[in-house]
C-alpha cells in the first residue's frame, strides 16, 4: 500500500454524527412543515429516531442513538426558529433543518456553522452561478481552495485524483506530512465519494449539496458511508 493512502479505522463518532444528521434534518423537515408554535418533541424525536434506527446500516447503533435522542430532547425545546420575512417554503424548511443540523452537531462537539462566503480564504471563481449553500462537499474544498480550474463542474467524482495530480496541479503528501490547507479526499473502494480540507488539526467539509453547513472532524470521523481509504493533496507550488 502506498504511504500515501492513508487507511482509517471507521469509530463510533463517524457513525453519531450521521445519526445527528439524520435525525435533525428529521426533526427539521417537521419544524419547517408545521411551522407550530408549540410541538411535542419528545413524540417527533423518538418517531424520527424509530424510522432511522430501522434502517439495516443503523439497526446496531441503538445505543449510539439514545446518546443523540437525550441531546435533542434537551436543545430543540429552547431553539428559536423566526419566520419572520422568510415567504419561500423551501428557504425556510432549508434554514430550519440547517439550525436543527448545526445545533445537534454543537451538543456533541463539533465545531459547526452555516456556510458562508466568508470561510473562502480565495476569491471564488462561481461568482453567482452557485448560491455557496447549494455547493457539493467537492465543489466548496476547491473553491476553498482556489481551484479555479474545476469550474464550470463538468467532470464526475470518480476522475477527481487523476485531475487533481494530472491537470490542476496537486501532489500527493501523506498523511503525516499533510498540513492545513491540504485537500482530503474520501474514497470507497478506489471512488471518490467526499472532499474536505485540512482545518487546524481536523477536516472542515460540507456535507452534500442539500446541506447548508459545515463541520470540522476528525479524519476518523467522517461519515461512514465514505469508505476507509484517505488521501491528501497539496497545490505542487507549496511544497
Amino acid at each position: 500500500m502506498s504511504s500515501e493512502i492513508h487507511r482509517r479505522q471507521i469509530s463510533e463518532r463517524s457513525f453519531l454524527s450521521e445519526l445527528n444528521l439524520e435525525l435533525a434534518i428529521s426533526v427539521g423537515c417537521h419544524l419547517a412543515k408545521e411551522r407550530p408554535s408549540s410541538i411535542d418533541y419528545p413524540a417527533i424525536i423518538q418517531d424520527s429516531a424509530d424510522q432511522i434506527i430501522a434502517r439495516p446500516q443503523y439497526s446496531e447503533k441503538k445505543i449510539a442513538m439514545q446518546a443523540v435522542i437525550k441531546t435533542a430532547n434537551e436543545i430543540y425545546p429552547q431553539m428559536r426558529i423566526k419566520a419572520d420575512q422568510i415567504n419561500d417554503p423551501e428557504l425556510w424548511k432549508a434554514l430550519t433543518i440547517a439550525k436543527t443540523q448545526i445545533a445537534l452537531l454543537k451538543a456533541f462537539g463539533w465545531e459547526a456553522r452555516k456556510v458562508s462566503l466568508n470561510d473562502f480564504p480565495y476569491p471564488m471563481s462561481l461568482g453567482t452561478e452557485i448560491p455557496v449553500e447549494l455547493l457539493s462537499c467537492f465543489e466548496y474544498a476547491l473553491s476553498y481552495s482556489g481551484v479555479d480550474e474545476a469550474f464550470p463542474v463538468t467532470w464526475q467524482a470518480a476522475e477527481l485524483p487523476d485531475l487533481l495530480t494530472k491537470k490542476w496541479g496537486f501532489k500527493t503528501v501523506s498523511k503525516e506530512k499533510s498540513r492545513p490547507g491540504d485537500i482530503v479526499l474520501y474514497l470507497d473502494k478506489g471512488v471518490a465519494t467526499h472532499m474536505g480540507v485540512r482545518y487546524k488539526d481536523k477536516v472542515l467539509s460540507k456535507p452534500g449539496n442539500e446541506q447548508m453547513f459545515v463541520f470540522a472532524h476528525e479524519l476518523d470521523e467522517a461519515f461512514s458511508c465514505y469508505g476507509d481509504e484517505i488521501r491528501f493533496y497539496r497545490k505542487a507550488l507549496l511544497n
